[in-house]
């Protein structure tokens, strides 16, 4: 029998440009549109030292968006905390705090009425809203966060010529960086290197 994380992969490969998840007469995601915001937060988590059977929060009201970080985290073999969102404010600093969760994955309607020095374990909140970083515990994970957006468009346009041969041929800009420090290239190459393997796994 086939785990579903293979089935998951294969319906990705099989269906890059056709609907997977859609709110009401709202937002959608193609499964290709799907996949590249998974292996978004996949660098993210890597990026901030996540590690495989840490704890995610997830509080966050029924969307496309809560289905993406749903398997974002799912994907990324963490271990998943669900927490409805009509809770309490209360009720949900104590059961992220009590699961020590490290990511709190939330609205951001929700978010303002929280309290994270309630929950001290948490290093960074992500918004299910619009995937923005609500919170981080230190500079480094904001760092983090701002070098992950600086290299997307790169790591966009990787995903879409590994999938689609097609688009090798249609290059829109050129883009040309200053000179990075050695640190810097390091990061960006294991980013790299991450997703090269994320979508070689894809393709087997």
């Amino acid at each position: 029998m086939k785990h579903y994380f293979t089935r998951f992969e294969e319906a990705v490969k099989n269906n890059w440009e056709r609907p997977a998840l859609a709110n009401f007469r709202g937002e959608s995601f193609t499964f290709g549109e799907f996949a590249t915001q998974i292996a978004r937060f996949h660098v993210f988590f890597e990026a901030i030292g996540l590690k495989k059977g840490d704890k995610v929060a997830l509080c966050a009201k029924n969307s496309a968006r809560w289905g993406v970080t749903f398997f974002a985290a799912n994907t990324y073999e963490a271990v998943l905390v669900p927490i409805l969102a009509d809770f309490h404010p209360d009720s949900v600093n104590s059961l992220v705090d009590h699961s020590e969760s490290k990511i709190l994955l939330t609205d951001s309607d929700i978010w303002t009425k929280l309290d994270i020095t309630k929950m001290p374990s948490v290093q960074a909140v992500i918004s299910s809203s619009d995937f923005s970083l609500l919170y981080a515990a230190d500079e480094a994970i904001s760092q983090a966060n701002e070098k992950l957006q600086e290299i997307m468009p790169e790591i966009d346009d990787l995903l879409k010529r590994h999938f689609r041969p097609e688009f090798l041929n249609r290059i829109d800009e050129i883009v040309t960086f200053g000179r990075l420090e050695k640190d810097a290239i390091y990061g960006i190459v294991k980013n790299q290197l991450y997703f090269l393997k994320l979508v070689f796994r894809c393709q087997k």
